[in-house]
C-alpha cells in the first residue's frame, strides 16, 4: 500500500471530501457560510447526517462564540469603584457602580461638578484603572490589565473627543487625523493617509485637508477631532463636553453628527455633558451625584428630576 504524504495525515471529512490542514487554513469565508447553510438545509429536509470534520467543527465553535459575544453587553461594570489616596485623606471619586451598556447605545452622563462623571468616563475609556470591582469591555477584564495593555485596548476599541479639541497646532487637519495610526502596527503610510482622508470627508472637511488648525473655526476643529477619534474604526466614541467651547449652531451640527454615527454606523456613543439640550439627544441618561449613580433611565424627564433632586429616581429602563 502506498504511504500517504505527510500533509494528508491530518485530514477532515467535509461534505464527503478529504481536506488536509493546509487547505483548511486557506478556505474562504464563503466556504464557511456555504458549509453552515448546507447543515441548516440538511436539518430542514431531514437528510441523513453528514460526517462533521475538524474544520466544520471549528467554524461552528467560532460562530457560536461570536454569537455569544454579540449577546453580551459591550460594557459591563460590577461594583467598580475608584478611590484616590491623598495621604491623610481618601476620596471616594466613584462609589461601587454596576451597569451595562449595550452595543449601539447612545448614553449621556450628567451630574454637577465633582459628581464622579469624569471619573466614570476615564474608567470606561481605560484611562484610569478602578480601585475595585470588575470591568468587562467586550468580554475582556480591564481591571487586571497593565498600562500598556489598556493602551492597546484604547487604540483598538475607543475613540476620544475632548472639549478643548487637543489638536497639534503646527500640523494640518490631515496630519492630526493620522496621529492615532502612528501607534497602530502594520498600517503603512499610504493606508494611514487614505483612512485620514476618508474620515475627514465623512465629517464634511474633505476640502480642508491641508489647513492648519489655526485656519479652522472651532466647529471645524472639533470635526477634525471627531475624524481623529474615528480613524481607528472604534466601536465606542467617548466625548467629554464636546460642545463646551462651541456656539449653539455649531453644537447642533456636532450633536447631529454624533447621532448620525450612532444610528447609521452603529457606533456606541457615550458623552459627558452639562448641557441639557445635548443630553436630550441620547437614548439613555445616567445621572451621578457624590460619586454615585442616582438615576439610569431612558426617560429624560426623570433624569432631569433626579439632577435637581437629592433623592434617587427609579430607573425606567
Amino acid at each position: 500500500m502506498t504511504a500517504l504524504p505527510r500533509d494528508a495525515l491530518r485530514t477532515s471529512v467535509i461534505n464527503g471530501e478529504l481536506v488536509n490542514a493546509r487547505r483548511r487554513a486557506h478556505l474562504s469565508a464563503q466556504w464557511r457560510v456555504s458549509l453552515l447553510a448546507s447543515r441548516v438545509y440538511d436539518k430542514l429536509t431531514e437528510a441523513p447526517p453528514k460526517t462533521i470534520g475538524l474544520f466544520e467543527l471549528d467554524m461552528l465553535r467560532f460562530d457560536e462564540k461570536h454569537s455569544e459575544s454579540n449577546r453580551n453587553p459591550l460594557i459591563r461594570l460590577r461594583d467598580v469603584s475608584r478611590v484616590y489616596d491623598l495621604g491623610e485623606v481618601k476620596v471616594d471619586a466613584l462609589k461601587p457602580t454596576s451597569l451595562d451598556i449595550e452595543r449601539g447605545e447612545y448614553v449621556a452622563l450628567m451630574g454637577p461638578s465633582g459628581s464622579g462623571k469624569s471619573t466614570l468616563m476615564n474608567t470606561l475609556g481605560c484611562l484610569d484603572r478602578p480601585t475595585g470591582g470588575s470591568y468587562l469591555l467586550d468580554g475582556e477584564e480591564i481591571v487586571d490589565m497593565t498600562r500598556d495593555e489598556r493602551a492597546r485596548i484604547r487604540n483598538r476599541q475607543i475613540g476620544f473627543v475632548f472639549q478643548n479639541f487637543n489638536l497639534l497646532n503646527r500640523t494640518s487637519a490631515l496630519e492630526n487625523v493620522e496621529v492615532p495610526l502612528l501607534y497602530a502596527k502594520n498600517v503603512l503610510a499610504r493606508e494611514r493617509r487614505e483612512r485620514a482622508v476618508e474620515q475627514l470627508g465623512r465629517v464634511g472637511l474633505g476640502d480642508r485637508l491641508h489647513h492648519y488648525t489655526t485656519q479652522l473655526s472651532g466647529g471645524q476643529q472639533q470635526r477634525v477631532a471627531i475624524a481623529r477619534a474615528l480613524v481607528n474604526r472604534p466601536s465606542i466614541l467617548l466625548a467629554d463636553e464636546p460642545t463646551g467651547n462651541l456656539d449653539s449652531r455649531t453644537s447642533n451640527e456636532v450633536i447631529n453628527l454624533f447621532r448620525q454615527l450612532n444610528v447609521e454606523e452603529g457606533i456606541t456613543v457615550i458623552l459627558v455633558t452639562h448641557d441639557q439640550d445635548v443630553a436630550r439627544n441620547a437614548s439613555r441618561t445616567i445621572v451621578l451625584r457624590d460619586g454615585e449613580v442616582i438615576a439610569d433611565t431612558t426617560d429624560f424627564s426623570q433624569a432631569l428630576q433626579s439632577l435637581h433632586s437629592h433623592e434617587p429616581v427609579q430607573s425606567a429602563c
